[in-house]
């Protein structure tokens, strides 16, 4: 069974101060929090429940989306 782990999360501030962690392969799977590990912690809950949708309704969990790697500097 796929876990959170198995999907690329982005986490980044919002305008209002607050963190926004999502992971942009599964729609619907974003969470806030006041910190990032607060946003990131709510995420695992989000994505436990979006488990549950999926396999209520005999779907697979879709791919990881492949996203371009973060450049800095």
């Amino acid at each position: 069974m796929k876990t959170l782990f198995d999907y690329q999360v982005a986490c980044r501030r919002d305008d209002n101060g607050s963190f926004a962690a999502y992971a942009p392969a599964l729609t619907g799977c974003h969470a806030i929090g006041e910190t990032p590990e607060a946003a990131q912690s709510e995420l695992h809950h989000v994505f436990d429940m979006i488990v549950e949708e999926y396999r209520e309704q005999g779907k697979p969990l879709p791919a990881d989306d492949d996203l371009p790697p973060a450049r800095s500097g």
